[in-house]
């Protein structure tokens, strides 16, 4: 597996061994290994380069062979501290993620773990390599999302509040900020917004069970801002699993204009009776 790459690599170049059948199927696993593997001696100089990393860095392996390991990433290349200072930085840090150069001078990011071993009569670095491209470009996908996801949330003109089972707000939107009065960090349930149909105030310990009932349904209560104030209100709950648990989306609507525009239409329908 590639957790064993590390102590593979040792055992082909810091031992001084002859060609036997061990060595040459160790040095096969080294050479076939999914992931960069660079070893060096305490100059810095290229001593083994294996077919993963040749691919990565655009590189003959052969051609690797002699050439100055810093050049392989950035810190490296900038650095002005001989190679061993730098190297030693990096030994047992676990992986540490560093921007890659290719021979055609392009970049990428890698994750870049160190470990030394000595050798007969010289020290020599082992260096493991995870090209990160595909890992970062999917992260940077999901910030994108999530971005967007957060404008069209923000820029909507109903008020949406997420809360996780219990009904305690994990998000809300500037609309329903602006709608009862609130500030964009506020930590609370969902409960100390809303009066009910009958018009009492909903326990904390029962908005779950409220929120799981009105799923999928859209209903008219009263909202309660920060001041005390009440707004006739319009809400739709929707009940979704993230990560492995519930949480519910809740749209809510101001319909203070529209029950207004009802009742002066009625009023004028009850004039012209």
């Amino acid at each position: 597996g590639d957790g064993a790459g590390p102590l593979v690599v040792r055992r082909v170049i810091a031992e001084d061994v002859a060609e036997d059948a061990e060595y040459l199927q160790l040095n096969a696993i080294v050479d076939l290994a999914r992931f960069p593997v660079v070893a060096c001696s305490s100059e810095g100089e290229i001593m083994k380069f294996n077919k993963a990393a040749a691919q990565v860095f655009g590189v003959a392996q052969a051609d690797a062979l002699g050439v100055d390991v810093l050049r392989l990433f950035a810190s490296g290349a900038a650095s002005r501290r001989p190679a061993v200072e730098v190297l030693e930085a990096y030994v047992g840090s676990g992986g540490t993620e560093e921007t890659g150069i290719r021979l055609d001078g392009s970049t990428f990011p890698m994750r870049l773990s160190v470990s030394k071993v000595e050798a007969t009569d010289n020290s020599i670095f082992t260096l493991i390599m995870e090209d990160m491209t595909t890992e970062v470009a999917s992260k940077e996908s999901v910030q994108a999302e999530q971005r967007k996801t957060a404008s069209i949330v923000n820029s909507a003109l109903n008020a949406i509040i997420t809360t996780d089972c219990r009904g305690a707000i994990e998000l809300i939107n500037i609309s329903a900020c602006h709608i009862f009065g609130v500030g964009r960090q506020h930590v609370g349930n969902l409960a100390s917004l809303l009066l009910l149909e009958d018009g009492s105030q909903p326990s904390e310990d029962s908005m779950g069970d409220y929120l799981h009932g009105a799923s999928g349904t859209v209903v008219e209560l009263q909202g309660r801002r920060t001041d005390g104030s009440t707004f006739p209100l319009r809400m739709s709950v929707s009940k979704v699993d993230s990560e492995g648990k519930h949480v519910f989306t809740v749209i809510l609507r101001d319909v203070t204009k529209e029950k207004e525009s009802h009742a002066a239409v009625a009023a004028e329908q009850r004039k012209t009776a």
